[in-house]
């Protein structure tokens, strides 16, 4: 009984969704109600449903609606339920730094190299830079520029893209589902009279990481944003200080560690960990076979890359010291540390039941270099 009244709720759900794909710069109240033949009460309930779930937009209080991030996905074809689906949810999900203070966007591909809005984090400040849902940008901009099917060389190398627009600066940065293919752009916006070199470099490594946890979210392996394409100099080996190593071990990469089999070979698989600035720690899964290797040889070493240049990478030795049972209160407060930088805001703490143990990396050589 229940299927048979819902039927006709969606199939006008579905109709006010065909008419809207299809006028794209939007309709009345009353034209839809024209164009679909159902009651004003039943299309107003539907509409604020849609309007909620992103999937439609209203241009002021009273204006016409138009098609939201969601629905503007599907209209221009440019992006699968994955993309359109996940990406959303996983932006909005993330454990972003408090120093993020100015508007952040999540931008899709569009029609003719354009790319579309699918949602924003608006700046608190009283001036700031705001987009509507489901708005344009043209090829041209920072996001264009990302999203191109054929970016120059220079962009590659940078790895992101900077455009200054009237009284407003955006960075652009790739977003990667897969881990290579750059299917979005997070995009940072905020007004020119605010903007200088420095707070671009400053927040340039943020939004990068912010970019590879949502690629990470989204189902990617790995972020290497166009390493089919890379034709570059890679520059220089330098030797990283201290300060660059620390910055490099909390940025959101995974580790890959190398341990000894009894057999005497080795076993290389990726980590997640956490480092506090002193100390090191890695989270072992239900099931992890290297878990009974570091119990019975508990050297270890590890290794942390970015896909960026200049390239940095972090190499660490030292020896495995299995960490006190799961009831102990600090094994909980690691397991949500981790999930949360790897996960997400609020994802942590699901992650209890699913790790077998944690181990403490007593550091015995720690060092860091960018480039070759």
């Amino acid at each position: 009984m229940k299927n048979t009244i819902a039927a006709p709720t969606v199939q006008r759900t579905i109709q006010v969704l065909e008419v809207l794909l299809f006028n794209s710069s939007g309709l009345t109240l009353k034209e839809l109600q024209d164009k679909v033949e159902i009651s004003r009460s039943t299309l107003f309930l539907i509409l604020n449903t849609l309007k909620a779930m992103g999937y439609l937009d209203q241009q002021g209080k009273r204006g016409v609606y138009i098609p939201g991030p969601r629905l503007a996905v599907w209209r221009n074809g440019s992006a699968s339920s994955k993309p359109g689906l996940d990406l959303l949810s996983s932006f909005f999900q993330e454990n972003y730094p408090d120093g993020l203070d100015e508007t952040l966007s999540i931008i899709v591909p569009a029609e003719n190299g354009e790319t579309v809005l699918l949602g924003q984090i608006e700046s608190l400040k009283n001036i700031k830079v705001a987009f509507s849902l489901g708005q344009t940008f043209a090829k041209s901009t920072a996001s264009g520029r990302i999203l191109d099917p054929s970016p120059d060389d220079k962009l590659i190398t940078d790895g992101y893209a900077l455009g200054k627009i009237e009284d407003r600066i955006d960075i652009a940065v790739p977003v990667c589902t897969e881990g290579a293919h750059v299917d979005a752009a997070l995009l940072y916006s905020f007004p020119a009279f605010r903007g200088s070199d420095h707070k671009v470099e400053e927040i340039l490594p943020v939004l990068r990481e912010i970019a590879a946890r949502i690629s990470y979210r989204c189902g990617a392996q790995f972020f290497s944003p166009w390493q089919n394409s890379i034709n570059q100099d890679l520059g220089e080996t330098i030797g990283l200080v201290d300060a660059q190593i620390d910055a490099m071990l909390r940025s959101p990469w995974m580790a890959r560690m190398a341990c000894i089999k009894p057999d005497g070979s080795p076993h290389v698989v990726p980590v997640w960990f956490d480092w506090n600035r002193q100390r090191l720690f890695i989270l072992s899964w239900n099931g992890s076979r290297w878990a009974d290797y570091l119990d019975q040889n508990p050297q270890i070493s590890l290794s942390i890359d970015e896909p960026w240049k200049p390239y940095r990478r972090v190499s660490v030795q030292g020896i495995a010291e299995k960490m006190a049972a799961s009831n102990d209160k600090g094994f909980a407060e690691l397991t949500e540390r981790i999930g949360t930088r790897y996960l997400g805001n609020r994802s942590g703490s699901g992650l209890f039941n699913q790790v077998d143990g944690a181990y403490e990396i007593k550091i015995s050589a720690l060092k860091g270099w960018k480039g070759l």
